[in-house]
Formats: structure tokens, sequence, C-alpha cells
């Protein structure tokens, strides 16, 4: 790794066998950062890949050796100690975790330096985003709430969660201070399938003032075929379910409200969702018991056990998702008319 002096922001770039992926985010992202390459630089924490990547990054190293730094793993070690590793070992005041499929837009630097400079108590920004299948088809505002003032103050981190649940879970969507993922470290929550880096963002942020930005500033992309997919059953009720219930100690009442959003308000996508576990039976029965213990919704948890046990990939693809579908059709008419 060479050397980087003091930035106010590093911009964190994780990467595990996405050469392709990384390559493209640095074209994108180093002509943004020259202009503030005295306040911001890249540090590139390489999971061990064994694509190319090394030999990659390290041409960036040379060519911006002010701007670029790179570490790369002995061993995968996994995706959250990865993150956890990476900023432990940077030098700034505030970090940012960038996945190497997102793309922070021009506005992005200038909007969050300013940002950091006028609220220099806040401690987290969950900034909004563009969700955009296959880099960019398909795209939608991530959160619909682009309004003035544009940005909306909390007293700690615990009032963003509860305010906005799930979404600061996308990792390229939070700018924090180095010292609140530090804080939070010492409390990571292992059990938190998929959101284990989530739940050091959310345990150090219960001290420091937080704020939302409304504005889109970076593009999300979810490729079509992700590698993840057949776990977000696992990570979507298990290990959302397993850190709200710890920060329902810190945050009385959230894991009641995370139930709610997901089997109440969202029932029918969570539904929908269950419903994939038919693909992966075998895979699932091992995790029926955990899953099942975050499932309050009576239908849900029958639903969920039926999809594993008994019925058939035809009758979830054919039958009760077009059964959903046309629920949320008719409940589109009915706010029409």
């Amino acid at each position: 790794m060479n050397g980087i002096n003091y930035r106010l922001l590093t911009i964190i770039m994780p990467v595990y066998n996405h050469c392709d992926n990384i390559r493209r985010n640095l074209e994108n992202t180093i002509p943004l950062v020259i202009p503030y390459k005295n306040d911001v630089s890249i540090y590139v924490s390489d999971n061990a890949s064994s694509d190319g990547t090394r030999e990659l990054v390290e041409k960036y190293v040379r060519n911006y050796p002010d701007i670029v730094s790179y570490h790369c793993q002995q061993k995968n070690i996994t995706a959250s100690p990865n993150f956890n590793h990476a900023v432990h070992s940077v030098n700034s005041e505030y970090c940012y975790i960038l996945g190497d499929d997102d793309f922070i837009f021009p506005e992005f630097l200038p909007s969050v330096l300013s940002l950091m400079n006028k609220y220099p108590d806040i401690g987290w920004f969950h900034i909004n985003s563009i969700k955009g299948i296959c880099e960019g088809k398909e795209s939608v505002l991530y959160q619909n709430e682009l309004l003035p003032p544009f940005i909306e103050l909390y007293k700690n981190g615990g009032d963003l969660i509860s305010h906005h649940l799930y979404t600061p879970s996308f990792i390229s969507s939070n700018v924090f201070k180095r010292s609140l993922w530090l804080c939070g470290a010492p409390q990571i929550k292992e059990d938190c399938n998929g959101y284990v880096w989530f739940s050091i963002l959310c345990f150090g942020a219960l001290n420091y003032k937080s704020a939302y930005y409304s504005i889109p500033l970076l593009l999300a992309g979810f490729p079509e075929k992700a590698a993840y997919i057949h776990n977000w059953i696992w990570y979507y009720i298990q290990g959302f379910g397993q850190l709200f219930l710890h920060l329902d100690k810190q945050i009385p009442g959230i894991y009641q409200r995370w139930i709610k959003y997901q089997q109440k308000d969202n029932w029918r996508q969570t539904m929908m969702l269950i419903g994939d576990v038919v693909y992966d039976k075998n895979l699932y029965l091992e995790r029926e018991a955990a899953i099942s213990k975050h499932i309050q919704n009576r239908l849900m948890k029958s639903y969920f056990h039926n999809c594993i046990h008994y019925y058939p990939k035809w009758f979830v693809k054919y039958i009760s998702n077009n059964f959903f579908r046309l629920i949320k059709l008719i409940s589109i008419i009915k706010r029409k008319f």
C-alpha cells in the first residue's frame, strides 16, 4: 500500500474478483476526485482477488500516487471484515464505502464536502440514490422523497434508522465519521447475516447526530443476476430481524416497527420474496427455524413453511406470484379512481 497523507474524506472501494467493475469505478471516480485531491483520496481494499485486480489497481496507484492507495488481503476475509479493516487503515475524518458496481454522480463530492463544512457535528450522512438495473436500465429513485429542504437532521443515528428503516443498509448511501465506525466496531453483531457491517454503523451512530439528504447523488448498480440473490431471503428476514432485535435494546420498539414495515405495510413484496425459497428448498430447510423466528404474520409463516415443504415451483411462479401481482394492480386502480 502506498502512503497518502491525511484527508478530510476517504472513498473506500472494496473489491473481490470484480476487475471490470473496479476499473469502471476508478475511471469514473478519479476525474471527480482530482479537483478535490487535497481533501479526498481513494483506498481500494482488495479481498484477495485472483482475477487481475491487483495488477489493474497498481497501475492507477502509479499514475495517481497522490489520490489512490491499495491494500490486498492475504486471503479472503469476507465482506464485512474487509470493510472494517479498510476503515481502520485509512487516514481521514470521514469515510465513504463505495460498492464496486455503484457510481457517484459529478455532484457527489461538492455536495458532500459542502454538507461536511455546513454540519460539522453530523457524524452520519445517509444519501439518497438512483437504483438502476444493469448499469442504469430501469432506473428508479431509491426513496421518493425529493422535497425541500432536502436534508433532515436527527439528534442521533437511532432516530435516522427509525425514520428510514432499511434504506441506509445500502452500503454506498452512507458517509460517516471514521470515529463513529471505530465506536461501533467493538459492538459488531456477527449473527446479522448479510448486515454485519451495518451493525457496526448502526451501533456507532447511536451517539452521533445524523442526517438524511434526499437529493440522489449516486447510481446503485443492481445486476440482473446478483451473486447474493440466493441469500437475499436470508438477509432480508433473518439478517435484518436479528439486527433490529439487537437494536431494540437501545431503540425501544424498533424491532416491531421493522416487523410492521416488512410484514404488514409491504406484505405483498415480502410474500413474493419468500416464494423464491422454492428454488433453493434444501438450503432453506436448514434455515427455516432461524427465519421463522422473525416472521410474526401467521399467513406469511404458513406460506414460508409450505413453500419449503410442499409447493412446487410452478405453483409459486404462475399461481401465487400472479395472485400477488393482481392484488397490487387492484390497489393501484383503487388509488387512481
